[in-house]
């Protein structure tokens, strides 16, 4: 399927920054989009500007900007927890060159910079507009992690995030992202099968019968053989050593557990004395005596990225919930083994060889008892790496995933 047949001038997508998960998808889709004769674009709101990406310009309104504050100010008082997202900004941004009715319009990660307002005044009437859902906020009254909460299902009448007397609050978000869904007859996209029955179960998209499926793009580099020196040497990390790596945006983020984690290792002496733990992102941690860990801040950049999954003996996320799993299809992709929770959508990021690594969500001390099982393996063979590359490059390659979200797009799948 090509631009002609798609009948598109051109695919924006809108996400908040480049990096982080959803602004990974938006950049490696929209490459990929390209490479198969899609004209693509990737805007964004704030942050470093990578390749395929570029900034959108705020309009400045010191009203609207002053009355924005002061909501979100109001919000993060009523409310229990950080991941809750109001749709009522009155922030406005525009393209540099403008979005045309022939046009489709991607959404992605829409939290914390615009509202709905703002949406409507940058995409013109009759723009079809997709919408793909990274997290539970598309579909729910403001929270953006699923906790086992399923009031999304009956349109979020009473918000147990919020505290008194705010708790209807969530109905009022529901009902503006309602109003432009409808308006704009939005339609939605799942990154994995488990989002996509959270969608078709919601208040959202009543009518929904069916949500495509297009999980996120690995990036060509994992897949490459490895050429340059080795990070455990240039670490200085002994040979007798394993080394396990941990990673995400932000490594303070409690919902990622990472913390928590080294936590659990260091109450584990005889296992964390032999180990170096490699950490990427954003944040430091407060680290126990006895644990040797290896801050590599954040990474943006593919190559450094697939030299630490390679250096890993086991990559390891232990994080809450997940809709999907992309660090795990990067460590595989690079031959990795992967361990983590069963939660989410998770599971269909994991070869198979590997789903004997993953425990129920939260069990802290089966997931040690899991990496001191694999550490204690002798070295894997050669096929092993092959298998898990051949099994992500089978599934989410960039042609593979472009397809799959062309067919999308012109509603054939």
């Amino acid at each position: 399927m090509d631009q002609c047949s798609l009948n598109v001038l051109k695919v924006w997508h809108l996400t908040k920054l480049s990096g982080g998960g959803a602004g990974q998808y938006a950049l490696r889709l929209s490459r990929a989009l390209h490479s198969e004769g899609v004209e693509s674009a990737v805007l964004i709101a704030e942050g470093e500007v990578l390749g395929g990406a570029d900034l959108l310009i705020a309009e400045p309104s010191f009203l609207r900007s002053s009355a924005t504050r002061a909501w979100v100010a109001i919000l993060r008082r009523a409310t229990n927890a950080t991941a809750f997202h109001t749709g009522f900004r009155l922030n406005r941004w525009q393209p540099k060159s403008p979005i045309m009715p022939e046009d489709i319009v991607h959404l992605h990660g829409m939290t914390g910079w615009i509202g709905f307002g703002g949406l409507e005044a940058m995409i013109p009437a009759g723009t079809r507009v997709f919408w793909t859902a990274h997290d539970l906020w598309m579909m729910s009254g403001g929270c953006v992690v699923y906790t086992g909460c399923e009031k999304f299902r009956a349109g979020c009448q009473v918000c147990p995030l919020l505290k008194p007397p705010f708790q209807r609050i969530s109905r009022l978000e529901l009902l503006r992202k309602s109003r432009f869904v409808a308006g704009r007859s939005v339609i939605p996209i799942a990154n994995s099968r488990w989002t996509a029955e959270k969608i078709l179960g919601s208040s959202m998209f009543p009518h929904a019968t069916n949500v495509p499926i297009v999980p996120p793009i690995v990036d060509d580099t994992c897949f490459a053989p490895a050429e340059e020196p080795c990070l455990r040497e240039e670490l200085g990390i002994s040979p007798d050593r394993h080394i396990i790596g941990l990673g995400a945006r932000a490594l303070t983020d409690p919902l990622k557990g990472i913390q928590e984690f080294l936590e659990h290792l260091a109450r584990v002496p005889e296992l964390a004395r032999r180990v170096t733990v490699l950490l990427f992102g954003e944040g430091k941690l407060s680290v126990a005596g006895g644990l040797d860990c290896r801050f590599l801040g954040p990474v943006a950049d593919a190559s450094q990225l697939a030299r630490i999954y390679r250096a890993c003996d086991i990559f390891i996320s232990p994080s809450r919930m997940e809709t999907f799993g992309m660090t795990f299809l990067e460590a595989q992709a690079c031959g990795t083994p992967v361990a983590g929770f069963r939660v989410g959508g998770v599971m269909e990021a994991v070869w198979e060889g590997d789903e004997i690594n993953f425990v129920p969500g939260g069990d802290m001390e089966a997931l040690l008892k899991v990496m001191n099982r694999r550490l204690g393996y002798a070295r894997e063979s050669d096929g092993l790496a092959d298998a898990r590359r051949t099994w992500v490059s089978q599934k989410f390659s960039a042609a593979k995933v472009a397809r799959l979200q062309l067919a999308a797009y012109a509603g054939t799948m």
